[in-house]
């Protein structure tokens, strides 16, 4: 073989080896690099599941009554917010949903005669829930998309103590 032929197989066998990939190390390998995202942390259970002893004050009257036991229970689907309701009042399992900033419950419980009795809440402290409780009924039928117009009976206010 002849100094050219020797000198251009080594060239090629350098450029072959430079235009390959290094492995590193298994122990570097393993170690995150500083631009990769950090793991997601998986979110705590909901603030909103347990049992909580409801009452509503009527804002006529300022009289505070008993509403009964709400049991909030998570509805199954992953980041979704959505839980589910029973009120010892109303029968069946209704559907909330709850809000992370400021930790906040919206639910909507149909009272079968075309009203509606809605709980808008505030979560103020791990124990108690504050906020807005109110009843619509169905109004007169619309002539677009958005269906039945809803006016509010009563506004009044409600608070839930957690039971733990």
């Amino acid at each position: 073989m002849s100094k050219s032929q020797t000198a251009a197989i080594a060239l090629l066998i350098t450029l072959i080896l430079a235009s390959m990939p290094l492995s590193k190390p298994q122990a570097q390998a393993a170690t995150p690099k500083a631009n990769q995202p950090a793991p997601i942390e998986q979110p705590a259970g909901n603030k909103f599941c347990k049992r909580w002893t409801s009452s509503i004050t009527l804002a006529a009257t300022g009289e505070t009554l008993d509403d009964g036991i709400i049991e909030i229970s998570d509805a199954g689907v992953a980041n979704s917010g959505e839980v589910i309701v029973h009120h010892s009042r109303y029968a069946g399992l209704h559907r909330g949903y709850t809000l992370s900033y400021p930790d906040r419950i919206e639910i909507q419980i149909p009272l079968g005669d075309g009203r509606v009795a809605h709980y808008n809440g505030v979560l103020v402290s791990r124990k108690e829930i504050q906020g807005h409780f109110f009843v619509t009924e169905a109004g007169e039928r619309m002539q677009s998309h958005h269906g039945l117009k809803r006016r509010a009976v009563a506004e009044d206010t409600f608070t839930a103590k957690g039971n733990e």
